[in-house]
Formats: C-alpha cells, sequence, structure tokens
C-alpha cells in the first residue's frame, strides 16, 4: 500500500445525490467504463458508491449529522460529526468489497469522493458494477502531467529590442556578462510601492496563514523551500488548519527521502496506480523531474534567493508570489503517468489535510476523471482549484469544469538570444539558451556524412561520420521524414562528436525556436538559413556561439503549445480557458540530478501556468478570507486586461506563420491584473447546485436521478465571469447575478462591445447596488450577418465611474445551422 505506516481515506465528489459525473459511466447497472478482457489479469479500477462523500454530505440518514460545511466555512475533518460519517462510509465499503473475495483494496476515498480503488479482475469488476450501492466502476486511467518542460523559448517577435546585456562575444581571458532573470512578480503587480505585497505587509508575509497543496512532487533541498524564519506570526493560524503529516517515503537507503519543515509541511506519496514501477519511481515524495520543485517554488518559493542557471548565461534573484505561504505536496505523476487512482487519493488527501488551495498540472477531462470529481467537492469545502489548460490545439482545451480555475500559457517581457558570428563577419542572432562555444569549424551535415547517407541535411541517426564530425559546429535541416524525432537528431550530432549544432528551419518546416539543454543548440528562421549554409560550405568555414544575452519583448502572448477553446464538453457553451499567466521560460527550482536533466537548483521551464494563478489566488484568499473559489475566480477574471503592455491586443504565436491576434479562445479574459483584482467591485459566484444544473444541462448528469430535482437551464446562463454561446440559433438570452464586493453603494451602467454579425442588448442597462447586494441581468444576442459556424467575439463592461470599477466579460458567439 503506498505509504504503508497509514490507510488513506480519499473523497469522492458528490453532487448532491451522489457524486459528479460521466453519463456513462452512471448508468443504473453502473457497468464497467470500456470493454472488459476476460484474463485473470488484475488491473486497477475506481469504484464510485452512492453516499456522498464528507465534503459533501448535507445530513439525513438516521442518526448521522451533517458533515458538509456551510458556504464560508472549512470542512472540520476533526468533529464528531465526521468521525460517525466515516464509520458508516467504512461500513457500507466493506460490505460491497465482501462480495469479491480476494479484491485488492488500494484506496478508500472518504472526503471528496465516497469509494475505493482496487486490484481487479474482468469477472470481479463486472460483479461489482452490478451491486447495489456501487454507482459506476472505471478504469484507472494514466494522464500525462502538463510538464514545465525545459524551455523552448517560446516567443514573441521583439518590439524595439533593448538588450538587456551585451550580446557580443566575450574577448580572451574574460567572463560573460550575466543575462537577467525575468522579474515576473514584478510583471504580474506584486512588487513595488503599489503593488499587491505591499497591502500584506511586504513580501515577507505575502501569504501569511494559507497552505497551498501541490499535486505533484518536491525536492527538499532546493533553497527556496528553506524553512521560515520563526517565530512565524501565523503559527495559531496554521496549527487549526493543518491536519496533514509528513511522509518521508520508503527507500531503505534513504537517498530518496524527503523531510519537512515550516515552509513544506506535508508531504504524501501514491503509487498504487503504477503496475510496474520503474527505477525512477522511487517511493518517496522526492522529485525526480524538476516538475514539482519548479511548480511549488513558483508559488510559494522564498522571497529573493539568488539564482544561477547553469545551463545558460542568466542569473538573478528569484521568488515566489507568495513568500510566506505553506505549502504541502503529493507525488502522482511516475514514469507511466498520472492514475486517476492515485490523483483521487492525493485531492482526496489534501482536503482532508486543511489546503486552502489545490495547484493541479495535470491533463485532464470533464467526463473522464474521478480526480475531477474529486475536484468538485474539493472546491464545495472551499477550496479553490487551478489547473492547466493543457497542450494541443483549438479545441483540446482540458480541465474545463467549471468549478477549476483553467489557465492558458503566456509569455513574459524577457526572452534569451546568442550569436552565430560567422568567420567572415556576419552575425545571426537567435533565441538560445548558450554559455558560449568557442570558435570551431563550421559544417553543412551533408559534407560530413557518411558514404551512401541518405537524407543526411536532417542528421537522421546513423548519417553522420565521427571523423568527419569531431570537434565542428554542423548545421542540420529542419523537417525530413517522420521516423526520427528532433531529440534523434540531436543525439546524432551529439554522438558524432560535434560541439554544436545549428538547426536551421525551411520554409515548410514548423517555425518554432527549439533549444536542449543538454548540448549546444541554436535554431535559425528560414531566412536565415540559405546566408549560413552558403558560408558553411566554402573553405576553411568557421563560427563561434555567443553566451546567452537577455532581450526585451512584447508581454503576453499566448504560446505555441498552450491548449484553446472551445470546450468540447458544452458545445462552447462555457468559455475555457479562463484565464492565462506565463507559461513560457519561467525561472524557478529544479533539480539536480541526472534523471531531472538539470546541472543546478534553478532552471527554466515551459509548460504548465497554473502555479502563477495558484499564487495571485493564495494572496486573494488572504485578503479576502471569506470570498468562495469563484468569487476569487470572477475578481481575476473580471479585471485582466486583454492587451499587452504595447496597449495592443495580446497576441498568439503560432506553430507555422506569423503572429496574430489572440481570442477569448486561447486566452479565456486575458491577462490577470491582481491589483484590481483586490478591489473588482462585482463579483459573479456559483454554488454546487448551480454545477449540477450546469452538467444536467450539458448531458454528463451526475448520478442517476440527480438531474431530477434541478431547475432545467441552458449550459450557457450558468452564472460565469464570462458569456459564452456555442450554439446561437437566430436568437437566445442570457442571464447573470452580480454581488456587490465594494465597500460602499454604487451604481453600474454597461457598455457592450457586440460580437461582430450580431446585435445585442443589455437589460437593465444600469443597476444599483448596497454592499453585498445582489442583481440580474440579461443579455440578448441576435444573429444578423454572422456566418454559421464562425466564432465572433465582444465584451461587456460594467462600471460604476468615479467609483474606478470596470467589470468586463469576454464574450464569444458561434452561429448554428
Amino acid at each position: 500500500m503506498t505509504n504503508a505506516s497509514w490507510t488513506f481515506r480519499a473523497v469522492a465528489t458528490g453532487f448532491a445525490l451522489a457524486a459528479v459525473m460521466a453519463t456513462s459511466l452512471t448508468s443504473a447497472a453502473a457497468r464497467p467504463a470500456e470493454p472488459t478482457p476476460t484474463s485473470p489479469e488484475r488491473r486497477t479500477y475506481v469504484v464510485k458508491l452512492a453516499d456522498a462523500p464528507v465534503a459533501a454530505y448535507e445530513g439525513g440518514l438516521p442518526g448521522l449529522r451533517r458533515t458538509m460545511p456551510a458556504p464560508g466555512e472549512r470542512l472540520d475533518t476533526a468533529s464528531a460529526a465526521t468521525a460517525e460519517y466515516l464509520r458508516h462510509l467504512d461500513r457500507r465499503r466493506d460490505a460491497v468489497l465482501e462480495t469479491v473475495p480476494g479484491a485488492e483494496e488500494l484506496y478508500a476515498y472518504d472526503y471528496t469522493f465516497n469509494g475505493f480503488a482496487a486490484r481487479l479482475t474482468a469477472v470481479q469488476a463486472e460483479k461489482l458494477a452490478g451491486t447495489r450501492g456501487v454507482v459506476s466502476v472505471k478504469l484507472s486511467k494514466a494522464r500525462p502531467p502538463q510538464d514545465r518542460q525545459p524551455a523552448q523559448g517560446d516567443t514573441a517577435k521583439p518590439a524595439p529590442a533593448t538588450p538587456l546585456t551585451a550580446g557580443t562575444p566575450r574577448a580572451a581571458g574574460t567572463q560573460p556578462v550575466p543575462a537577467a532573470l525575468p522579474d515576473i512578480p514584478r510583471l504580474l503587480g506584486l512588487s513595488g510601492e503599489h503593488g499587491l505585497w505591499s497591502k500584506l505587509g511586504g513580501p515577507q508575509r505575502a501569504g501569511e496563514g494559507m497552505i497551498v497543496g501541490v499535486i505533484d512532487a518536491f525536492d527538499p533541498g532546493n533553497p527556496s523551500l528553506a524553512p521560515l524564519p520563526e517565530p512565524r506570526p501565523d503559527a495559531d493560524v496554521i496549527a487549526r488548519k493543518w491536519r496533514g503529516g509528513c511522509d518521508t517515503g520508503e527507500d531503505s537507503a534513504g537517498q530518496y527521502k524527503v523531510t519537512c519543515n515550516n515552509k513544506v509541511i506535508g508531504a504524501a506519496w501514491f503509487r498504487e496506480g503504477v503496475a510496474d514501477p520503474q527505477p525512477i519511481d522511487v517511493p518517496s515524495p522526492m522529485d525526480m523531474h524538476s516538475r514539482g520543485t519548479h511548480i511549488g517554488t513558483t508559488i510559494a518559493g522564498a522571497y529573493d534567493v539568488p539564482a544561477v542557471i547553469p545551463e545558460t548565461n542568466a542569473r538573478g534573484r528569484i521568488s515566489g508570489l507568495a513568500p510566506a505561504a505553506r505549502l504541502a505536496f503529493y507525488k502522482t505523476c511516475w514514469s507511466t503517468g498520472c492514475a486517476d487512482a492515485d490523483d483521487t487519493a492525493a485531492i482526496d488527501r489534501a482536503v482532508a489535510d486543511g489546503v486552502d488551495i489545490i495547484s493541479y498540472s495535470i491533463a485532464g477531462a470533464l467526463t473522464d476523471s474521478s480526480s475531477v470529481e474529486s475536484m468538485f467537492n474539493a472546491a464545495k469545502a472551499g477550496v479553490f482549484v487551478a489547473a492547466d489548460a493543457s497542450g494541443g490545439g483549438v479545441g483540446s482545451v482540458a480541465n474545463t469544469a467549471p468549478w477549476i480555475t483553467t489557465v492558458a500559457s503566456q509569455t513574459h517581457d524577457t526572452v534569451y538570444e546568442a550569436t552565430l558570428v560567422l568567420g567572415d563577419g556576419q552575425r545571426v542572432t537567435a533565441p538560445a539558451h548558450s554559455t558560449g562555444i568557442p570558435k570551431a569549424p563550421l559544417v553543412n551535415a551533408v559534407d560530413v556524412s557518411r558514404a551512401g547517407a541518405e537524407n543526411a541535411t536532417f542528421c537522421p541517426p546513423g548519417t553522420l561520420d565521427p571523423a568527419k564530425t569531431r570537434g565542428k559546429i554542423v548545421v542540420c535541416d529542419r523537417g525530413g521524414p517522420d521516423t526520427f524525432t528532433f531529440s534523434d537528431r540531436v543525439d546524432e550530432v551529439r554522438s558524432a562528436g560535434a560541439v554544436a549544432l545549428v538547426l536551421t528551419n525551411t520554409p515548410t518546416s514548423a517555425q518554432d525556436p527549439t533549444m536542449d539543454w543538454e548540448f549546444p543548440l541554436l535554431t535559425l528562421d528560414a531566412r536565415d538559413r540559405d546566408t549560413v549554409k552558403a558560408y558553411a560550405a566554402g573553405p576553411d568555414a568557421t563560427a563561434e556561439i555567443t553566451p546567452s544575452a537577455g532581450r526585451h519583448v512584447r508581454e503576453r502572448a499566448v504560446a505555441r503549445f498552450s491548449a484553446a477553446g472551445p470546450d468540447a464538453f458544452s458545445g462552447g457553451d462555457l468559455l475555457k480557458p479562463d484565464i492565462a499567466a506565463p507559461g513560457v521560460l519561467v525561472p524557478g527550482g529544479t533539480v539536480p540530478h541526472a534523471y531531472a536533466g538539470y546541472q543546478g537548483e534553478y532552471g527554466f521551464m515551459d509548460g504548465t501556468s497554473t502555479p502563477h494563478i495558484t499564487g495571485l489566488a493564495v494572496l486573494l484568499k488572504q485578503l479576502r478570507p471569506d470570498w468562495s473559489p469563484m468569487e476569487i475566480k470572477s475578481a481575476l477574471m473580471t479585471t485582466a486586461t486583454s492587451t499587452d503592455d504595447t496597449g495592443r491586443p495580446i497576441q498568439k504565436l503560432n506553430w507555422r506563420g506569423p503572429e496574430t491576434d489572440s481570442t477569448p479562445l486561447d486566452r479565456g479574459s486575458g491577462s490577470p491584473r491582481v491589483t484590481r483584482a483586490v478591489d473588482p467591485g462585482l463579483v459573479y459566484d456559483s454554488t454546487p447546485a448551480d454545477w449540477t444544473a450546469y452538467l444536467c444541462a450539458i448531458g454528463t448528469p451526475p448520478a442517476p436521478g440527480a438531474c431530477a430535482t434541478v431547475p432545467r437551464t441552458d449550459p450557457s446562463d450558468l452564472n460565469y465571469p464570462s458569456v459564452s454561446v456555442g450554439d446561437l440559433d437566430g436568437a437566445q438570452t442570457v442571464t447573470r447575478t452580480v454581488t456587490n464586493v465594494g465597500r460602499g453603494k454604487a451604481t453600474y451602467r454597461a457598455a457592450l462591445r457586440t460580437p461582430p454579425g450580431y446585435e445585442a442588448r443589455v437589460t437593465p442597462q444600469t443597476l444599483t447596488l448596497a454592499p453585498g447586494e445582489s442583481a440580474s441581468y440579461r443579455v440578448e444576442l441576435v444573429r444578423g450577418s454572422a456566418p454559421v459556424g464562425e466564432w465572433a467575439f465582444g465584451s461587456l463592461t460594467w462600471s460604476d465611474g468615479y467609483g474606478g470599477h470596470r467589470v468586463t466579460s469576454p464574450v464569444a458567439v458561434r452561429a448554428a445551422s
């Protein structure tokens, strides 16, 4: 059993009747989720039972009092009512397990999901599916983490470039001028005299009293996770909240055991979903990939820590967004991915432990994951949940449940470039991580290839002759046969003894900058290809690569890899992603060992942007402890901006071709402006009952019969901070309700930017609200000349004039035939 020193209970996210999701998995017969093999092989299943979990139990059973917290209150896991209800769930679970002798129970879920995970044969799974009290039996599937990969340097086109450091080759005997690290806290509005940190008593107090649950691993030796100074002013607050512990791991040699302190106050690991653990799957919360350490230090790493990134020429000082917050890590991702059974256990444990916020950087889907259901009840218990939009393209956005804040990835204001200096004095600059390569012979791959090698210009495996390649900088074309990968190309050049690779884009290849942490690499635009290859083909060609230098660019472009809407489950009636945050070239803590691929304690990563929104949510929760998770989401979304630092629309970087203006399907509401989010004026709140009605409306109801007692509604009517209609047939009216969270009575007036090709009207056009008062309005949308099947975008802003509040919702509409 994972964490053998204790028997873990976990919870299933229950709706009012039993939990949340998957029509195909909640039929009366509760049949297994997919065709099952007839062999006796045991596989891991997640079994959902009919009673509500602790976080969702509203009372009603004889002798069992309510355990679901009231709005604004925390889940009390230590109460007598909770203990009594847990005993009831245990008895029900034991009775179900007795019907399948020999079943191997792995986890018992209690708090955010009611059920268990077990290793079962197909016959046992089939029997369980027909057992009274069983809602669903689902095979535990593994999903990939939204990796924060070693940074590839996705960049926007430079605005008038302002070098941060000199990019010239260093003279003999001199050291390169280090490139500066990006100051992301400043970009997000935290530092400075008027930044959010100043409202919290300074960065050393930002995050006090808050506990963040990171569904990932960590390295306890990272300087950004060092103990906080004692005594702690929030010690009593944390002691009242925290119910968790620190599982150091089961590594007998002790090499991968972890320790906790007053910064990392909790650790656990969940590996039952891994059928065949590999050596890298060490039995402890230790981070083997750097992903979790990077995420945790981004959210709540110590303030102003010196950081050097050995693989590049960058150094400076680094800070988490909430330096005084506490962290608890729950490791669920392994060499085979992140299994539903493990993720559900981790979320269940985190809520039982007492976290305020959950950061979840794992790809997910609304109807495919018990962990998403578990997040429903986490949010129901008042826990803010942020998750990554994941990667893909149009319509690939994941983690789209309304109780999750879904985050797109974007760039910041700094890129790192190196210059290829040719022997004849020509210079070509491109994004790169480089500590500098001295002058060496420059050759085209075809000129150092083996006799008879095919496609040598692309450097596929086995094409380069080491005797000709050793000690040279090799120029390879991008593209070529689909049978080999980028890594194969790098490995071929490296194994042949080259000192660096110059990868040249062709007019038909992907144009994104690509980098490698372990081997010097420069990726050149197609327009520079002919110049470099022509020079390399000449006699005695040489080149050198300068150390990387920082350069300012336009901020906030949406990354190429960031997933975009529309949301497939609602047909676009829920606008996802919700918001965007930096997810490219982000500096943070890393793990300096061979598995992780990093040389030092800090590095750049691309990937999930969730940590930045998680960190901002921590600070808002600290300042506004009475706000619900949905009010925090609303405040971040309605105060965000859809323009970059130049005042022009946020751009979307594309795999091929130039950047284009982004849309709400790419960036949601846009980039956060957290100093405004503290005082948003109005908020859009929603409740678990609203989420249940939404699920019924999109055809993915909760447990059988759950939709019989909820009002029939259109999914576009969910009270959300954005407005989206993915199937407008002629005309449609949507309704929203806002609540005044300001200090005084205010009158707000509507300003509508109508999507092209439509007519629109807001009724009423003014709202006068006292503090705490709510009011509803309607938006009527009528199709005019808009073509069928194409999206159009606008916005609705409520402003109170001299009050200074501007509450903006993106509007997205697609006409149906």
